[in-house]
């Protein structure tokens, strides 16, 4: 190869020689030998294996002799027979022929099923443990396309198991990175074409005149094209795995259940639970913040997809349809614990700042000229105020344009300010205006997590803001279902008049999109 004649190859500790002749191979293990024998080294006969292929003019074959020639150090070297499976470098051979079988990926899901394990640590451990170990058996070796789809398919047929998932849970979600919003687990059919095609492409830049001449042969060629068919993402070609990754983010946020997710990348804090260890979130709390952040609640409008004449009117009676954001965030059996939410979440937030030296003003009432403003908190440390409100906000609308409106509600009543500075004994000046925003699915606004941050929380502290929203998110969801009581047009109560009602009878494009 390359003018060079080829006569051993090394890998990391295995080296394989090469010779034309049975006296050249039987010379070339002697020199091997010695040169390991002055360095203190042995070769170890038993799990060394020679394949011998002799040539048959008259039969126009190849044929493979299994007498054995060659030893080493006085002991004979085993010879490989046409129908003896060996491994070598992680790839199995049956004589000269490569196999590419199935690896025992269900053998190993069995034993992680078996295995007395938590959901996260099962994700964990076929993420980042079982599936790797065969990234370079499939690269250098033979892979078909239908070997890696298959294995796919038995990925997320685990984890829909693991973590209840029902069969319409957007593929995008399985294999979207976890910092965009997903569960981070590869796309095998488009991953290995990837790592085979990057590493063979680079024969062509070696130094080696017979890598380069490697780089030419027909063999690469075809990988090459194969592998070029192969690296497809929904039918939008990537070249490297950052292009992968962004492929699967774009194919969950495209769906309709992952659109509430575009924003997950923007802050940490909505994403580190999902890595989180077995000690931070119990098991099947784990479960129920992945139906939340997932968007799989069996809602009626959920469970009516691809199924025409089905009931989709929320079972209270809103007239609205049923999907998982009215349940959780709009329907009045839900008040209650939307309040209960918001309120959890201002008291842990005023126990961190109380931890830092904040003096903390729980829901305040200041008289203004625009009316009576009680921000949740209002917070005052060496000669600085802030004021702070809390929402858990849906994800039709944007988290900063939700920020914002937030902010401006507080910041727009310009005696607010005032107010503020003679109750905390502050300057006008040094009153600033904050806001806690972040969507029922547990996604965070970048920006108020700056805000937060600021002020002093540390990552530690609004990671566990983070579960207690998806918490209630899931308790909001068990108290819809629960409940019995029914809306009626007109009734007095508390939570079907003024704003609650207008919401309901007026509604908009934006609410009733699912």
């Amino acid at each position: 190869m390359g003018g060079k004649r080829i006569n051993a190859l090394g890998y990391a500790d295995d080296i394989v020689l090469l010779a034309s002749t049975r006296n050249g191979l039987q010379e070339n293990l002697t020199r091997l030998h010695a040169a390991f024998s002055t360095n203190g080294l042995t070769i170890n006969a038993k799990k060394t294996g020679v394949l011998s292929l002799v040539a048959s003019g008259r039969d126009k074959k190849v044929k493979v002799d299994t007498i054995p020639h060659f030893s080493v150090g006085g002991v004979v070297i085993p010879q490989r027979s046409p129908v003896e499976v060996w491994t070598y470098l992680g790839n199995v051979y049956e004589g000269t022929r490569e196999l590419a079988n199935m690896p025992p990926i269900a053998k190993t899901i069995g034993l992680l099923n078996k295995a007395p394990l938590k959901p996260q640590q099962r994700l964990r451990l076929l993420r980042d443990c079982v599936l790797p170990r065969y990234y370079h058996r499939w690269t250098v070796g033979t892979v078909t396309s239908k070997t890696l789809k298959g294995v796919d398919i038995q990925v997320r047929t685990a984890v829909r198991r693991w973590l209840r998932f029902p069969h319409d849970v957007p593929a995008g979600y399985f294999h979207a990175p976890i910092q965009s919003g997903g569960l981070g687990m590869p796309l095998l059919r488009t991953l290995i074409p990837i790592l085979k095609y990057n590493r063979l492409r680079r024969l062509c830049t070696s130094t080696l005149p017979a890598a380069c001449a490697a780089a030419e042969s027909t063999y690469v060629a075809r990988q090459l094209v194969w592998c070029e068919n192969q690296m497809r993402v929904r039918g939008n070609r990537v070249t490297t795995t950052s292009e992968l990754r962004q492929q699967c983010a774009s194919w969950l946020y495209e769906s309709c259940d992952g659109s509430g997710l575009r924003e997950a990348s923007s802050s940490t804090l909505s994403n580190h639970w999902v890595m989180a260890g077995a000690g931070a979130v119990p098991g099947a709390d784990y479960v129920h913040y992945h139906h939340v952040r997932a968007n799989c609640l069996p809602s009626r409008a959920r469970l009516s997809r691809g199924r025409d004449g089905r009931e989709v009117q929320c079972r209270a009676g809103c007239p609205e349809r049923e999907t998982s954001a009215h349940c959780v965030q709009r329907c009045f059996r839900t008040h209650g614990g939307r309040i209960q939410r918001h309120n959890d979440l201002c008291r842990q937030v005023g126990n961190f700042l109380q931890q830092k030296g904040w003096h903390v003003d729980a829901e305040q009432a200041y008289p203004t000229t625009a009316g009576r403003r009680r921000p949740d908190l209002t917070i005052s440390r060496g000669g600085e105020a802030v004021v702070v409100d809390a929402q858990v906000v849906s994800c039709e609308t944007a988290l900063e344009v939700s920020h914002e409106r937030k902010v401006e509600k507080y910041r727009s009543c310009n005696d607010l300010a005032d107010r503020v500075a003679e109750r905390t004994g502050v300057t006008r000046n040094n009153v600033r205006f904050a806001a806690i925003t972040i969507s029922w699915r547990g996604v965070w606004c970048s920006k108020s997590e700056r805000e937060l941050r600021a002020l002093g929380l540390t990552s530690s502290q609004m990671r566990s803001l983070t579960t207690r929203v998806l918490w209630g998110s899931w308790l909001n969801w068990k108290r819809y279902n629960s409940i019995t009581s029914r809306y009626r047009t007109g009734f007095n109560s508390q939570y079907a008049s003024g704003a609650w009602r207008r919401h309901v009878e007026l509604g908009s494009a934006a609410r009733t999109a699912e």
